[in-house]
């Protein structure tokens, strides 16, 4: 079956809180969802079970809903208590046990069987006797488990650890690829979609239509879900171990190598971390995750391999990936250059960064309310914005670039962001539109375009738009005093790294309209410093003839202020 196309139907309503079975209906919304849009991709036995939903009682498929959001797939059926079922749980289980939904009894490790007992009932069942010998109620939970572990290394029946009435879900691989094509991920749970009130927000309506999908091949979706297996492994196994069961992803899949690049990323610092220096370098260097090829290269200076250390250094130098990462390469390079007797790159020019002192009677007030309260004046008003206020003006502007329909950016109607937007190239997918938005700076249009969106998306959830923050006067003030050019060159930053550059920004904004000018001010506390996202823009504003400077606040004693 190929899915319809959705691009204009009209997105599912959630259910209303005060319905007692709320969480089954949006669980229902959820799966008729993945049956219309995603049915091609799951087998022909996943469709006949998901049809046989229809056979059960409310109340049992309302069960199966509560045990599927619940964590782990094995549940105490002597701990399950639902009022709102208005039903016997036992009659819901036998009922669940009848369609294969649920299994009695089933076979787990110790490991399993003990999360769900209590140290008690553990002590109870196992001190004393021979099986345990040894072993005292000394012992805490997890050390007696992992004793109990090593003398019983092979799985039994639930019955047989002492928990007589055990069910567990029959097939949790189905309820997770659901949730993997609703999502997008495995980060996010069911308790996601299903236990909020979803009405409560407004979404930017996006066609999803199957042009558009990040999953086109039943194979993306077990490769995905392979490498969350994987991820789980890393938990509990050396590296090396899961390193063999990494799958061979579709490199022509962002969505896909978005999780792998970023799952070697994890492997690799695990590795380290576990003495197996051969297998992080060699994960690192073939993860493409922002943050991999640093750790490389200081990995490699930390084992002497200094030359390769070099090499990697001032090749990334040539392209840093990120600011962070130039900085680091950077610092890595010079502490190269000098085991290696070589002169150090070239780092580009500091500019001078403006600092100035303020010393304000003790006060319980934030440093950042009491500068503000002391800068503003009849002509000046004082915002502390922080990250907000430019943010939200490009993301006012740039809206219609952000929720661009690109493929693999939206899986479900629910969406706050682009599932890419923190993938190195999400501006480039979109550079057009982002550019066509940032034209209208050069004239007083790009004005108009963010009071209009500003009025026609009022309560629409954006990334970079923090509501509560802007209001009509803050926006007139705003355009009053801050000029396009300013405008332009600051979006133009954020959009070279928009996950770093959302970071960073001054505390507080302050304007005069009657001059026209605005000063953005970045306040530090008695100990306080720069973080490197905090002067990275403070030495782009230097750059751009951006009025920006950085307050140091200190605190007088009662004595300085009598």
């Amino acid at each position: 079956m190929t899915p319809s196309n959705p691009g204009h139907e009209q997105a599912p309503a959630p259910a209303d809180l005060a319905d007692p079975l709320y969480y089954l209906h949006n669980f229902d919304t959820l799966v008729a969802w993945v049956r219309e849009h995603h049915d091609d991709l799951l087998t022909a036995d996943e469709r006949r079970r998901l049809d046989r939903l229809a056979d059960l009682s409310t109340a049992a498929r309302a069960l199966l809903v509560r045990l599927v959001m619940r964590r782990g797939h094995c549940f105490r059926a002597d701990r399950l208590s639902y009022p709102e079922l208005d039903a016997a749980i036992d009659d819901l289980i036998q009922e669940l046990t009848a369609g294969n939904w649920l299994l009695r009894d089933p076979e787990l490790p110790l490991a399993d069987a003990a999360r769900l007992q209590t140290l008690a009932e553990l002590r109870q069942r196992w001190l004393g006797r021979p099986e345990a010998d040894g072993l005292t109620r000394a012992l805490g939970k997890q050390v007696l488990v992992d004793a109990l572990g090593k003398r019983f290394p092979q799985p039994a029946r639930a019955s047989s650890w002492g928990l007589p009435d055990t069910v567990a879900l029959t097939t949790p691989e189905l309820f997770d690829r659901l949730r993997l094509l609703f999502f997008g991920n495995l980060y996010q749970d069911w308790s996601d979609f299903v236990v909020v009130e979803l009405g409560h927000y407004r979404y930017e309506p996006v066609p999803l239509t199957p042009a558009l999908r990040a999953v086109t091949q039943r194979q993306h979706l077990d490769d995905y879900l392979t490498l969350q297996q994987c991820r789980e492994l890393l938990e509990t196994h050396p590296a090396r171990e899961v390193w063999p069961q990494l799958p061979a992803c579709d490199r022509d899949n962002p969505w896909l190598m978005a999780r792998y690049h970023s799952l070697l990323f994890e492997l690799g610092i695990l590795a380290e971390r576990q003495g197996d220096p051969e297998l992080a370098l060699t994960a690192l260097a073939d993860s493409g995750h922002r943050e991999a090829r640093l750790r490389q290269g200081r990995l490699l200076e930390r084992q002497q391999a200094l030359e390769s250390a070099w090499t990697l250094a001032t090749d990334a130098l040539t392209a840093p990936r990120t600011d962070s990462e130039r900085r680091g390469m950077q610092r890595l390079a010079r502490r190269l250059a000098r085991k290696l007797s070589r002169a150090a790159p070239a780092a580009p020019a500091q500019p001078e960064l403006q600092q100035w002192s303020l010393a304000l009677p003790l006060s319980d007030q934030p440093v950042e309310a009491a500068v503000a309260g002391h800068l503003t004046g009849p002509d000046v008003t004082v915002h502390h914005t922080e990250n907000r206020l430019f943010t939200a003006l490009f993301g006012l502007l740039c809206w219609d670039a952000i929720f661009l329909p690109v493929p693999g950016a939206f899986f479900h109607p629910f969406q706050m962001a682009p599932a890419d937007l923190n993938h190195p190239d999400f501006v480039r997918r979109r550079q057009s539109e982002f550019e066509r938005c940032l034209a209208g700076l050069a004239d007083d249009s790009y004005q108009h375009r963010i009071r209009q969106t500003w009025h026609r998306k009022a309560g629409t959830r954006n990334p970079f738009v923090h509501w509560p923050t802007l209001s009509e006067s803050l926006l007139d003030e705003a355009f009053a005093c801050i000029p396009a050019r300013h405008l332009h060159a600051l979006f133009s930053h954020l959009l070279r790294d928009l996950k770093e550059h959302r970071r960073g920004l001054p505390d507080l904004i302050c304007l005069d309209r009657r001059r026209q000018r605005y000063q953005l001010v970045e306040v530090k506390g008695p100990g306080d410093r720069l973080q490197d996202h905090q002067r990275q823009w403070l030495e782009f504003f230097a750059r751009q003839g951006i009025p920006a400077s950085v307050c140091h606040l200190s605190w007088l004693d009662h004595g300085d202020c009598a």
